[in-house]
């Protein structure tokens, strides 16, 4: 009777829970990426990667205008540097993951709207090229026809180092576990403000943006003392019709100083949803007053050779991409990369493309390949990855 009694309380209890909230979205997706990347040819290696998750989004008012959504994910990864040697160069490892759990609110406010996010999600600089990552924190943004501001402020230390990658100072001592089921992060405090002007004058949109990121002792080790700042202008809008740019530059602060500079133009032709974009970029090295550029989250600027992060390189490219049928993308690109680390001298050459193919709403279907050809033979390296996304 007990049991019954019990069991009618825990239903009570879902039930007026079920009646407080309005109808909510779940689904999931089932990842799978196979890669085989050759630094010279004459072995393969193998990297395996399966992933299954869960996101929900449950609406907390009628309006909609307050939410809560999150995302977990569960990875199976394998990797062999080299096949050839069988399983004593592989290795195999398991971890899960909580890219997102936040409580959102939209509200209208002087002629805009308003966004609070609080809690994990993504955050990002404007750039896209410094920070990049999940963090726990809390971020407002308010939008209107005349302006766009966005005050953050966030930790990194209980994110997962297995998803996010951070770039250390030297003194860090934060430790890395390759096995961990979760692996909390290398521990900072990160905040920031972005002011952007839409439209400001012939539909040109001009921003500015403040970022700082102080190290500090966590459950994985002690940042203490590595704090950094970076401050960016940006500029972007239409040329003429169909031809776009965007601008940007960004200078550090914490270790001397540094810039990381962009320029980007695209054009975009009226046919067969195609693009064509040339861009140059800049990471300081030991250049005059300016030293290595460093970023926050660790990105590699070789997409075949992942050991480089953006310093002390120019990288000049042209990409193009075509969407032949609705269901299929095609993109390739290619670059030339200089080396500015201390002086200025040829690094190397790579080549990149994409297919993407969506024979149904809820299944994805890709091939990617690309090669890096350097001065340095060590760095060289070519991939070639299939992989496929199912969501249920």
């Amino acid at each position: 009777m007990k049991k019954l009694v019990k069991t009618a309380a825990v239903l009570g209890m879902l039930g007026t829970i079920a009646t407080g909230v309005y109808a909510f979205d779940f689904g999931g997706l089932f990842k799978n990426n196979t890669k085989f990347s050759t630094p010279s040819f004459e072995y393969a290696g193998l990297d395996q990667m399966d992933s299954l998750s869960g996101w929900v989004k449950v609406p907390l008012t009628q309006d909609e205008k307050v939410y809560f959504s999150a995302e977990a994910d569960a990875t199976f990864q394998y990797s062999n540097s080299n096949l050839s040697l069988g399983g004593q160069a592989g290795s195999a490892s398991f971890y899960l993951n909580l890219p997102l759990c936040k409580l959102t609110l939209y509200s209208n406010l002087w002629n805009g709207i308003f966004q609070l996010n609080a809690g994990r999600f993504t955050a990002a600089d404007s750039t896209g090229m410094i920070l990049s990552q999940t963090t726990d924190g809390i971020q407002g943004t308010f939008s209107s026809n005349y302006v766009k501001a966005i005050l953050y402020a966030g930790y990194t230390g209980l994110t997962n180092s297995r998803t996010d990658y951070i770039i250390d100072g030297d003194s860090s001592t934060f430790s890395y576990d390759a096995s961990a089921v979760y692996q909390f992060n290398s521990p900072y405090a990160l905040t920031s403000l972005s002011v952007a002007l839409p439209f400001l004058f012939s539909n040109q949109t001009l921003a500015f943006e403040g970022l700082a990121a102080f190290g500090l002792p966590g459950i994985t080790g002690d940042n203490s003392g590595d704090n950094r700042y970076y401050l960016t202008a940006l500029m972007n809008g239409p040329i003429v019709k169909n031809l776009y740019y965007s601008v940007s530059t960004t200078f550090g602060l914490g270790d001397g100083v540094t810039n990381l500079s962009r320029a980007a133009f695209t054009f975009y032709p009226t046919v067969l949803d195609s693009s064509v974009a040339l861009e140059i970029l800049y990471a300081s090295g030991n250049n005059g007053f300016l030293s290595p550029f460093r970023g926050f989250t660790s990105q590699s600027a070789y997409l075949a050779s992942g050991s480089t992060e953006y310093s002390g390189i120019i990288k000049a490219g042209l990409s193009g991409s075509i969407r032949p049928v609705s269901k299929l993308f095609i993109s390739l690109g290619t670059d030339v990369v200089m080396s500015v680390a201390d002086s200025f001298g040829y690094s190397g050459f790579q080549w990149f493309t994409q297919l993407q193919y969506q024979p149904f709403t809820d299944l994805k279907v890709g091939l990617a390949a690309n090669q890096f050809i350097g001065q340095d033979s060590s760095l060289n390296n070519m991939g070639i990855s299939l992989n496929l996304t199912f969501a249920f």
